[in-house]
């Protein structure tokens, strides 16, 4: 490029970032404005339910809430459009990136760690293996957009503590207490105890510090991407017999490229440093009403095994692959077939970790989805079974995130219909919050075809048993 070009390009480049920055400084302004808004009408109708006012200024106070909420999720859907491009500007290339990831080295063998056991052939192919990644579709491009739910995993609240809720936590020394979270899985009542990654940070002024850490919304994506590589020819690995594991090898660049692919782009540092969560944090499932005596059932890493390829190895060996197994309760549910296929595209798609949340649970129960055959979700089970709630004070703010959350599935195409009816008591208090869901018939279809891959599939074992 000529230095003229450079010029020109670095002009346009200055230009875009202020035309961006007074852009994404308005609509901050506009959303700050609207929460002032939201949070004095919110002041305004918990205090009219206090004093017993009439029901038709209760009731213009809630329309004008729902007016402030409407504008404040567009102006919000706005902000983010822009903070997007504004990421974008200046952005080097994946190629660049990697690049500048490999730039320190450029001799010697990769690394693999001994705890992590070499992956034999037949373990990339087998029923097992290719069943979970024969998604059932029309074309290849829609098979892209595939991935698998898994049944109990799925179910489990192992990324519900915030980053911000892990700073409230955290202790003198950079702890974090063991973290201990209910939830029921198939009216099962049952617990799990997680206890964080103990890492090692460096600050930009290069100062390190040891600091604990729970996998959060982050580590999540980054397993969403895994499984998703997993199902792609000689990636995903399934071991049956004493080994008994699963898991995916996988270059850091495709990782990268998966997850920027899919609007969720991150760091090298970042994959790293999440992946090293994933495999020093503990996570414990109990169930105690089954068995008080030992009521552990399984505990794990989230990734039992991580096998990494040092910046020396990658360049040395481009082929060089990292390798992670998988948690034993995502292998078990691809021994037993309990995995469903969904939109894996629209998933990425959310912003919200409880969107995402959301729609894993309505993949899994959902299974007779159809616009004529609402689905009926109340406030408190969500509250209690996805832990993504706790951080609010009042029952009607979780319960209006939780309402902003299904309107998301809704402009997502998972929902045509989301209609919620306060259960109230005393004074008008919100004691609980029935929301009935009416599917797309998008998302109808898509469940359709997902409950004819795993009964194909189930077919295929069985005959398989029977030879």
């Amino acid at each position: 490029m000529t230095t003229d070009m450079k010029t020109e390009v670095g002009a346009a480049q200055t230009f875009l970032r202020k035309d961006h920055a007074t852009k994404i400084e308005q609509l901050q302004a506009a959303y700050d404005a609207e929460m002032v808004k939201y949070l004095d009408l919110n002041r305004r109708i918990a205090e009219a339910l206090k004093l017993d006012w009439s029901d038709k200024e209760t009731t213009a106070l809630e329309r004008a809430l729902d007016v402030v909420q409407q504008d404040r999720r567009a102006i919000g859907d706005k902000l983010s459009e822009a903070l997007h491009e504004w990421r974008a500007i200046d952005a080097p290339t994946l190629e660049d990136e990697y690049a500048a990831h490999l730039a320190t080295g450029t001799k010697g063998k990769a690394k693999v760690p001994k705890k992590a056991k070499a992956v034999p052939p037949a373990a990339h192919k087998n029923k097992q293996i290719d069943l979970f990644r024969d998604f059932l579709v029309n074309s290849d491009e829609e098979r892209d957009g595939q991935s698998n739910a898994i049944d109990l995993w799925d179910s489990v609240p192992r990324y519900a503590i915030s980053r911000s809720k892990q700073a409230e936590l955290r202790v003198q020394g950079g702890f974090l207490p063991i973290a201990e979270l209910v939830f029921q899985y198939k009216g099962r009542p049952l617990t799990v105890e997680i206890r964080p990654a103990r890492i090692k940070t460096t600050d930009k002024s290069g100062k390190t510090a040891t600091l604990d850490i729970y996998p959060s919304a982050r580590e999540e994506l980054i397993e969403h991407a895994l499984r998703k590589l997993a199902s792609e020819q000689q990636a995903g690995f399934f071991e049956a017999g004493s080994d008994f594991r699963s898991g995916v090898t996988f270059t850091l660049y495709q990782l990268r490229t998966e997850l920027e692919s899919r609007g969720h782009s991150m760091r090298y540092d970042e994959l790293v440093e999440g992946l090293d969560v994933m495999n020093l944090a503990n996570i414990r499932l109990l169930d105690k009403e089954g068995n008080e005596e030992d009521p552990s059932f399984i505990s794990q890493a989230y990734l039992p095994a991580l096998a990494k390829v040092s910046k020396e190895g990658r360049a040395a060996d481009p082929q060089a692959k990292w390798l992670v197994q998988f948690h034993g309760a995502l292998t078990a549910s691809i021994a037993q077939l309990s995995y469903r296929q969904f939109n894996y595209q629209r998933l990425m798609n959310c912003q919200s970790q409880l969107s995402r949340w959301l729609l894993s649970q309505l993949v899994l129960k959902y299974t007779f989805a159809s616009p004529g055959n609402t689905f009926k979700m109340l406030y408190s089970t969500i509250q209690r079974d996805s832990g993504l709630l706790d951080g609010y004070k009042r029952t009607r703010d979780a319960a209006d995130a939780l309402e902003e959350a299904l309107e998301e599935l809704k402009r997502e195409g998972v929902l045509m219909n989301v209609k919620r009816e306060n259960i109230t008591g005393a004074r008008g208090k919100i004691l609980d919050v029935t929301f009935t869901l009416a599917a797309s018939v998008k998302f109808s279809s898509e469940q359709k075809a997902a409950n004819k891959r795993q009964g194909t599939a189930l077919e295929i074992v069985d005959n398989s048993r029977s030879v």
